[in-house]
C-alpha cells in the first residue's frame, strides 16, 4: 500500500473486505489520489501567508506594487513584503522600527532626534543585515524626506574580547579570522 490515507480506509474496513486484493489496490489508487489533494491543499494554504509563500511570491510583490531583482532568495523578497505590511499610510518610528526588524531579523531600536534624524540601531544581531540595501530604501520610501537616516551596527568590541578573556593566541587556536572577529562571540 503506498497511499497513507489509502491504509488509514483499509484500517476502518472489517477484515474480511481488507483481504480483498482488488479492493485495496481500489482504495490505494484513491488513497494516492487523496494524498495529492491533502499536499495541494497545504501547499495553497502556505501561499496564504507570505512567511511561508514561495510560488505565490508574485503575487504578493504585485499586490504590494514591489519588483525584487532577479537572483533574490525567497527570503529575501519576503522582506520587502512583509515590511510594507507592517508600514501602512502615515509613518511612525514605531513603523520603522518594525520595517527595520523585518528585515534585521532581529531587535532594533529606532529614535526620532531634536537634530532632525532618525537613528536605527540594530541591537541583538552582530554585523551590518545581509539586505541592508533594499532595508535603507525601505526606510528611506516611508520616512519623511526632510529628515536624515542614521544606522548604527553592533560589531565586537576590543573591550569586549577583554572582558572575556580571549588572547590573540586563543583566537588563533580556534582558528578565528580577523573578518570574523567583527561578528564573532564566544560560545
Amino acid at each position: 500500500m503506498n497511499s497513507a490515507t489509502g491504509r488509514e480506509l483499509l484500517a476502518m474496513l472489517p477484515p474480511r473486505l481488507a483481504a480483498a486484493t482488488i479492493l485495496a489496490a481500489i482504495i490505494d489508487v484513491r488513497g494516492m489520489e487523496f494524498d495529492a489533494i491533502k499536499e495541494g491543499i497545504e501547499d495553497v494554504r502556505q501561499q496564504l501567508l507570505v512567511e511561508t509563500a514561495t510560488w505565490a511570491l508574485d503575487r504578493w510583490e504585485a499586490d504590494y506594487k514591489l519588483k525584487s531583482p532577479a537572483g533574490y532568495t525567497d527570503e529575501e523578497r519576503r522582506e520587502p513584503i512583509i515590511a510594507k505590511m507592517r508600514a501602512p499610510g502615515r509613518v511612525s518610528i514605531e513603523q520603522i522600527k518594525k520595517v527595520a526588524q523585518a528585515y534585521a531579523r532581529g531587535l532594533v531600536k529606532a529614535t526620532a532626534n531634536p537634530d532632525a534624524t532618525i537613528t536605527v540601531q540594530f541591537i541583538d544581531k552582530r554585523g551590518i543585515p545581509g539586505n541592508i540595501e533594499a532595508l535603507k530604501a525601505e526606510i528611506r520610501n516611508i520616512a519623511p524626506a526632510h529628515l536624515d537616516l542614521v544606522y548604527i551596527y553592533l560589531f565586537t568590541l576590543v573591550q569586549e574580547l577583554i572582558d572575556w578573556d580571549i588572547t590573540v593566541g586563543g583566537l588563533t587556536a580556534a582558528c578565528i579570522a580577523v573578518e570574523e572577529l567583527k561578528t564573532w562571540e564566544p560560545a
